[in-house]
């Protein structure tokens, strides 16, 4: 049976705040949501609901409800959807959200793609790529930007943030380690990147999201 969860409403709260509940518990599980919600009022009737936007604490208190009842993973899923870390620490960022590689009409850039997320500790520059779907460079950089709507080297790096996410969470490997696999020439270069997109260091989003395992 799904977990029933009950959402209290009141005079003028925040519609914003009424979506997190919806968009933790259900939107987010595409239809096969393993939660019933039921939304509550002290009487029957229609309420006055107000503007508020400042919903990070409902989205906490939500994701950490998840983590309780659905275990880590599940939490570190929803929250990279949800632009926020399954429970942070005090006076800590939001971590920005780990963007969908996203799939082409073009079976050369697909293949190439799949080539590419398959190792991504392999090297490989504008010159390789275009060469690999037997294009010329700037052929392929106008066919690469129509269907991912992103550039080559630009995608490249975020793969590469993706892959490492998944090894700080999942994985005891060393930073070294997950640098080498993420296919960063050097252990600096990667802490440097990771820093800038995530605003927060490789050790502290390991450290957030392998709470609780």
């Amino acid at each position: 049976m799904p977990k029933r969860i009950a959402v209290y409403v009141y005079e003028g709260i925040s519609l914003f705040h009424v979506s997190v509940p919806s968009a933790i518990f259900s939107d987010a599980y595409q239809g096969n949501s393993p939660f019933s919600m039921t939304f509550c009022n002290e009487a029957p009737g229609a309420i006055r609901t107000s503007n508020g936007m400042e919903i990070a604490a409902a989205i906490d208190c939500c994701l950490n409800l998840l983590k309780e009842w659905e275990g880590a993973k599940a939490a570190n899923h929803i929250s990279r959807m949800m632009v926020s870390a399954p429970q942070r620490s005090g006076g800590q960022k939001q971590f920005l959200s780990r963007p969908v590689i996203s799939t082409s009409s073009d079976d050369r850039l697909n293949a190439f793609v799949d080539k590419v997320l398959s190792d991504l500790s392999v090297p490989y520059t504008l010159e390789d790529a275009a060469k690999h779907c037997l294009m010329s460079k700037r052929t392929f950089t106008r066919h690469f930007h129509r269907h991912f709507s992103i550039g080559f080297v630009h995608w490249l790096k975020q793969a590469r943030l993706n892959y490492s996410q998944e090894l700080l969470e999942a994985t005891p490997l060393s930073i070294t380690h997950i640098a080498e696999k993420s296919g960063f020439n050097t252990e600096q270069n990667f802490r440097k990147q990771f820093k800038l997109t995530f605003s927060v260091s490789p050790m502290a989003w390991r450290k957030v999201f392998q709470e609780g395992r």
